[in-house]
């Protein structure tokens, strides 16, 4: 049975009501979330024995953090309770003309302040297959980047599968620091999802345009970092918005060879989440043993329903997906 472990940041998000922003709105909204919170809710969803390893604060509010996401069936048992401060954001929603807008405030959080010390590597990787991070788990601090190389270590002697998100946030380090460490690491990983910031060559310290690139150029890049790193598949995502707030999503995965997804619009009620939903869309995929096409078709079709649904993550079945997908793929099989 697959035992899915993500290690990373439990963060609120508050977001002015109805699509309001900062000056103009006095009534926030508020969601739990943070990239892997998302995915393991998702996984959770479909059926996956789904844990996450994080720190969080012993006090009222973080309790009903950690149990909103027991109630959508997430093992918290690895959430290590030390410091004082959760980590969150604010963040308005983009629609028409106007971006959406992130403000963090994560310094000195717990998790933030996690140690190898706080954390029993034999116990938390008891019996784990499957072993996810991002990017932005990796940008919070020296300690949680120390943390984050022993867990990869460790789940890399124990065979197990490891899969990384790269996402970049210019906000929470530079690209050179980024590219760096990702690339030392990513010699651990068996699934890549993305392709910056990871250096394609010694010096490659540029950031990938994706508005300049053809789809070679993609193509391209994406089978020199899968064959310079060893990966197993490597993902890579590619959006559009228009002014009315519909979202076009797509994908292209690497293996043997570049394979092309599906495309599918929706107009988009919360942006946030989506690509989230993408990786743990095609961790269940790869999990249920899905075809490379069937995988990312299934991610892409996950990826727009979560345009949809409000909030940082959702808690759908299968089926529901493979509707939006249009798949004809045996449940189970």
């Amino acid at each position: 049975m697959d035992k899915f472990l993500a290690f990373g940041e439990i963060l609120i998000r508050f977001t002015p009501k109805e699509n309001n922003t900062y000056f103009n709105g006095n009534i926030m909204e508020y969601y739990y979330g943070g990239s892997e919170a998302n995915i393991v809710t998702m996984l959770s969803g479909l059926g996956i024995d789904s844990h996450i390893l994080s720190a969080i604060p012993d006090n009222d509010l973080c309790k009903d953090v950690e149990g909103y996401f027991k109630g959508m069936g997430v093992n918290t048992e690895k959430v290590i309770k030390k410091g004082e401060k959760m980590g969150m954001y604010f963040s308005e929603r983009g629609t028409g003309i106007r971006a959406s807008s992130v403000i963090y405030d994560r310094k000195h959080s717990s998790f933030s302040q996690l140690e190898k010390k706080d954390i029993d590597f034999n116990s938390i990787l008891e019996g784990v297959t499957w072993f996810h991070f991002s990017g932005i788990t990796a940008a919070v601090s020296e300690n949680v980047r120390e943390v984050l190389k022993e867990l990869i270590c460790e789940a890399k002697a124990r065979g197990i599968t490891i899969s990384m998100d790269l996402n970049y946030r210019s906000k929470m380090w530079g690209v050179k620091e980024a590219k760096d460490f990702l690339s030392e690491i990513a010699t651990n990983v068996d699934i890549c999802f993305g392709i910056e910031p990871i250096k394609a060559s010694e010096n490659d310290y540029d950031l990938f345009s994706r508005e300049k690139s053809s789809i070679q150029d993609i193509e391209e890049r994406m089978k020199a970092i899968k064959e310079l790193y060893d990966f197993k598949y490597i993902f890579h995502t590619e959006r559009e918005n228009d002014t009315q707030d519909n979202n076009s999503y797509h994908a292209y995965a690497y293996s043997d060879k570049l394979y092309d997804s599906i495309t599918l619009k929706t107009r988009m009620i919360e942006r946030i989440g989506s690509g989230d939903a993408f990786v743990a869309g095609i961790i269940y995929s790869l999990m249920k043993k899905y075809s490379l096409q069937e995988a990312i078709n299934f991610g892409v079709g996950a990826a727009t329903l979560k345009c949809t649904i409000k909030g940082d993550q959702m808690h759908v079945s299968e089926e529901n997906i493979k509707s939006i997908a249009d798949m004809k793929i045996e449940i189970n099989r």
